[in-house]
C-alpha cells in the first residue's frame, strides 16, 4: 500500500477542547474555558476499534510501504507558562501520536526523525497553503508523491475544499488520499460528510463520500482529477 513517496498530514485539533490542559490560548483570543465542547481526546485518539486522528495516522504510517513524513499541525491553540508558549497544538498532537506508536508496531523514535510541523497557520486551509508552499519550494523535492490527509469524518469535506480550491493545483506531482477518522468533532456525527461549498456548484453527498474514503494505490487523486471528477 502507498508504495510512492508517501506523507501524512494530520490536521490538528483544538487544545480548547481538552479540559485536562491548563494554560491553553488561542489564536483569536477567546478564553479556553467557553469553549463548548470537551472532545479532545476522542477526536484526536479515539480507540483502536474507533480510531480518532492520531490511531489513523498511526494505521496509515504502518500500512506505508514507502513513509517519508507525518506532518503536524497547526498553530491555532498552544499551551502557555508565565506568558509563553511551552506547547504548541502540532506539537502536542504529535507527543499524543508518538505515545501510541508500539500499539501500531511502529517505533516512536522513528516517528520523531520524521516528523515536520506548521505552527504558524491558525486554520486547516492555512495549514494547507503552507504545506503546498513547502512543496513548491523543493522541501520534499519533486518527485510524485502522495499525501494523505487525515481528519475527522466531519472535518473532512472542508479539508478537500481547500485543497481543491487553488494551492495544490499547479503541483500535478502529487496525489491526494482522504483518509477521514471515526470519530467525529463538536458533536458532529461521523455519516455528516457533505459540504456544499466546493467551488462552481453543488456536489452529492455520495461523490463527496467517495472520495473521502481513499485507500489503496489506485484511489489517490492529483486536486485536477479531483475538479475534473466531481465537475467543478
Amino acid at each position: 500500500m502507498f508504495k510512492v513517496p508517501t506523507r501524512i498530514l494530520f490536521h490538528g485539533y483544538t487544545l480548547a477542547a481538552n479540559p485536562e490542559l491548563k494554560g491553553v490560548e488561542t489564536y483569536d483570543g477567546k478564553p479556553a474555558h467557553e469553549y463548548p465542547y470537551r472532545d479532545w481526546e476522542e477526536v484526536c485518539i479515539g480507540t483502536m476499534e474507533r480510531p480518532g486522528r492520531a490511531r489513523r495516522v498511526l494505521e496509515l504510517a504502518r500500512d506505508c510501504v514507502n513513509l517519508s513524513n507525518i506532518i503536524f499541525s497547526t498553530g491555532a491553540s498552544w499551551v502557555a507558562f508565565n506568558g509563553k508558549r511551552t506547547v504548541t497544538e502540532a506539537r502536542y498532537c504529535a507527543e499524543r501520536t508518538y505515545e501510541l506508536a508500539h500499539e501500531y508496531g511502529l517505533d516512536p523514535k522513528m516517528l520523531r526523525r520524521i516528523a515536520f510541523f506548521d505552527e504558524v497557520s491558525p486554520t486547516t486551509s492555512g495549514t494547507i497553503v503552507e504545506v503546498a508552499r513547502w512543496y513548491r519550494a523543493g522541501k520534499f523535492g519533486f518527485a510524485p508523491s502522495y499525501l494523505l490527509h487525515v481528519a475527522s469524518s466531519n472535518h473532512s469535506p472542508r479539508v478537500l475544499r481547500d485543497t481543491v480550491k487553488g494551492p495544490f493545483e499547479d503541483l500535478l506531482f502529487v496525489k491526494h488520499g482522504f483518509h477521514p477518522a471515526a470519530t467525529g468533532y463538536a458533536d458532529g456525527h461521523p455519516k455528516d460528510t457533505i459540504v456544499d461549498d466546493l467551488g462552481k456548484g453543488y456536489v452529492a453527498k455520495e461523490t463527496i463520500r467517495e472520495y473521502l474514503n481513499v485507500f489503496g494505490d489506485d484511489k489517490a487523486f492529483s486536486v485536477a482529477q479531483l475538479v475534473n471528477a466531481m465537475g467543478l
